[in-house]
C-alpha cells in the first residue's frame, strides 16, 4: 500500500499543470524559462526608470524650457510681431529645441547608459544573469534598446512641447496661421527627428562603451561624462597648437572628432534644406557627407569596443 500510495503521489505531481513533462525534449523547458529579449528590454526599462537622478534630471529641463518659452512670450515687442513669419519661427525654434536636446537629454543619456550597463558588473547581477544561460550579445542589445527607446520617447516629448510651445506663442501674439503651415512643416520635423536619433545613438554608445571597458561605476560616470568637454576643448587647443608650431595638419584634427561633428551636422544639414523661406546655403559642395561619414565612423568604433569587451573579455576582469 506505501509503494502505490507513493507511486501515485508522484504520477499526480508529474501531471500537474505547469510541471515539467518527461516527453519534452531535454533543455525545452528551460530554454522556455529564460527571459527573452523583450523581458530583458523590459527590466532594463524599470531600472531606468528606478533610476531617481534621471528622474530629477528630466523634471529640470521640463522646467527649464517652459521657462525659455515664457522667457520668449515675455521679451517680444512690435517691432519683432510687425516682422513675424510663422514658418521660419516655428523652422527656427525647432532648431533651437535640437541644440536644447543635444545638451540636456544628451547629458541624461550618459548617465543613464553609464549607470546601466555598470550596475550589471558592480552589483554582480550579470553573472547570475550569465549562468541562467543568457547570451552577453542578448543583455548588451536589451540594454541598447531600452537605452533608444528612453532616448526617442524624450526626443518625441520635446519635438510634440517645442511644437505646441511655438504654436501657443503663434496664438497669444495674434498670428493665426500656424496650424496652417504644418504640412510645409514635415521636413523640417523629420530633419530635426533624425538629427536627434543620432545624437541619442552616440550619447548611449558612449556610455555603453565607458561601461563596458572599466565595469566600475565611478570609471564609467567619469569616462561618459568627460568625453564630450574633452572632445570640444580640445578643438581650440589643437587650433592654437597649430598656429603656433605652423603644423597645419594638427588644426584639421578637430574636424575628426566626434564632439564637434556632431556640433557641425545640424548646421550642414539645416543649411541643405530648401524651404520657402531663405536659409543660407553652403557655398559648393555641401559639408554633409565627410561629417556623416566621420560620425558613422566613431559610432562603428564605439559599438565594436561595447560589443568587444561585453563578448569578449572575462566578467571577472
Amino acid at each position: 500500500m506505501a509503494k502505490m500510495t507513493d507511486t501515485s503521489a508522484h504520477v499526480s505531481e508529474r501531471d500537474r499543470p505547469g510541471s515539467i513533462s518527461h516527453a519534452a525534449p531535454p533543455g525545452t523547458h528551460l530554454r522556455q524559462l529564460l527571459p527573452s529579449l523583450t523581458r530583458l528590454w523590459a527590466a532594463g526599462l524599470l531600472k531606468l526608470y528606478r533610476m531617481r537622478l534621471i528622474k530629477v534630471l528630466a523634471l529640470l529641463e521640463l522646467v527649464l524650457y517652459f521657462f525659455v518659452l515664457l522667457l520668449l512670450h515675455s521679451s517680444t515687442n512690435e517691432r519683432f510681431l510687425d516682422r513675424l513669419d510663422p514658418h521660419a519661427f516655428l523652422q527656427e525654434l525647432l532648431s533651437l529645441d535640437l541644440s536644447y536636446f543635444d545638451a540636456a537629454a544628451g547629458l541624461l543619456l550618459l548617465i543613464a547608459a553609464a549607470r546601466l550597463v555598470a550596475l550589471e558588473y558592480s552589483s554582480g547581477t550579470i553573472r547570475v544573469l550569465l549562468g541562467q544561460g543568457i547570451h552577453r550579445g542578448t543583455l548588451l542589445a536589451s540594454q541598447l534598446l531600452a537605452l533608444l527607446t528612453v532616448g526617442l520617447a524624450l526626443l518625441l516629448g520635446s519635438a510634440i512641447i517645442s511644437f505646441m510651445g511655438g504654436l501657443w506663442l503663434l496664438g497669444a501674439w495674434g498670428t493665426t496661421t500656424g496650424i496652417a503651415i504644418i504640412p510645409i512643416l514635415w521636413p523640417a520635423i523629420l530633419m530635426a527627428m533624425l538629427l536627434g536619433i543620432v545624437s541619442i545613438v552616440a550619447c548611449n554608445l558612449i556610455g555603453m562603451s565607458a561601461a563596458a571597458i572599466g565595469r566600475s561605476m565611478p570609471f564609467a560616470m567619469g569616462a561618459a561624462l568627460g568625453f564630450f568637454p574633452a572632445d570640444n576643448l580640445g578643438t581650440p587647443i589643437l587650433r592654437v597648437l597649430s598656429r603656433l608650431s605652423g603644423i597645419q595638419w594638427v588644426g584639421q584634427v578637430p574636424r575628426f572628432l566626434l564632439g564637434p561633428s556632431l556640433n557641425h551636422l545640424p548646421e550642414v544639414a539645416w543649411s541643405g534644406m530648401s524651404f520657402s523661406i531663405s536659409l543660407p546655403q553652403p557655398p559648393g559642395n555641401s559639408p554633409l557627407l565627410p561629417t556623416a561619414i566621420t560620425i558613422a565612423v566613431w559610432l562603428g568604433s564605439l559599438t565594436v569596443i561595447a560589443t568587444g569587451m561585453t563578448l569578449f573579455r572575462d566578467v571577472l576582469e
